[in-house]
């Protein structure tokens, strides 16, 4: 159980981290 909350938080994270990583690469560019 809590190695299936540990999995689903990481891959939130992850997911979070690749939709940012675009919007950092951008204002970093214009920057």
């Amino acid at each position: 159980m809590v190695n299936a909350l540990i999995l689903i938080s990481s891959i939130i994270l992850e997911h979070q981290l690749l939709s940012v990583a675009p919007y950092r690469e951008d204002t970093a560019s214009t920057a």
